[in-house]
């Protein structure tokens, strides 16, 4: 007797090996999914405030450990670099105007990421604020770095970068964006201060530049105390700013909230959180 020879559908084993490869490979078990990449959610707002806190205390604790320790005198004044410049003061400026520059290019992603937000009109946010942050915290973590006692000339230049960045996003921001509001209410005694402040910061970098090619007589003290007055007009236009964006974006969640009633968690989130994510992932909340 001959016997039948069985076909594909009928050998077992085929068709065992045929449902085993239809079968998921992990068996339908759970299985444990990679973490989540590490993020940090960071207010801009808050984020620019601490700039000013960083900036200010860096500086001033180089000033009292200079002076403290007889290394530089406290008149005549002079800059900034040449009280941070010396051991140990130059540690904490570093780390100061490091973290500072830093922050202000997170800063800039963040202006980026919002810059076509209904809101963004409202706080003057236009490509000179964009690039400006970015080119401040550059020239800002080059300047810390390199002290004017290990190179006066790459240390001068940089820190110019950082005041001139600052300065044309103050004129941008004062005297180029037009404002929705303003049409109705003109300009505000913030605005003009605002202006004033930006016309003095133009004028000590005026008056520096003259000095420094000697058009005019140049003064040591003089230059030192412009830049320390221009130093904290910057910090205090920063601190501005960042309330600037914390009332623009209240008043965005307030509009939101009376316009779609009760909002979860997800959707109620300030505009100007941006996560910053370590896997090279730049995500807005």
């Amino acid at each position: 007797m001959t016997s039948k020879p069985l076909a594909p559908d009928d050998n077992l084993s085929n068709t065992a090996m045929h449902t085993t490869l239809q079968t998921p490979l992990n068996g339908g078990l759970p299985t444990k999914r990679p973490p989540p990449p590490l993020t940090i959610a960071i207010n801009t707002s808050t984020t620019l405030r601490g700039v000013c806190f960083l900036m200010a205390l860096s500086s001033l604790l180089s000033l009292a450990i200079s002076v403290a320790k007889k290394q530089q005198p406290l008149w005549p004044l002079m800059n900034i670099s040449q009280y941070a410049a010396p051991y140990p003061s130059i540690y904490f400026f570093r780390t100061g105007t490091s973290l500072s520059g830093f922050l202000l290019v997170l800063c800039s992603i963040s202006f980026w990421q919002h810059r076509k937000h209904p809101a963004s009109a409202s706080i003057g946010l236009g490509p000179m604020t964009i690039v400006g942050f970015f080119l401040s915290g550059l020239g800002l973590v080059g300047a810390g770095l390199i002290s004017c006692f290990e190179n006066n000339d790459v240390h001068t230049t940089l820190a110019m970068l950082m005041f001139v960045s600052e300065a044309s996003i103050q004129f941008g921001n004062v005297f180029c964006h037009r404002y929705p509001e303003a049409a109705s209410t003109g300009w505000t005694a913030s605005r003009l201060c605002r202006a004033f402040g930006t016309v003095y910061l133009i004028g000590c970098l005026f008056t520096t530049v003259l000095m420094a090619s000697h058009a005019v007589a140049k003064v040591d003290y003089v230059i030192s105390i412009l830049e320390w007055t221009a130093t904290g007009e910057i910090l205090m236009w920063c601190w501005w700013y960042a309330r600037q964006i914390d009332r623009v974006c209240d008043n965005n969640n307030k509009t939101r909230r009376s316009s779609s009633g009760d909002v979860d968690n997800q959707n109620n989130i300030d505009s100007n959180r941006t996560t910053y994510s370590f896997d090279d992932q730049v995500d807005e909340l």
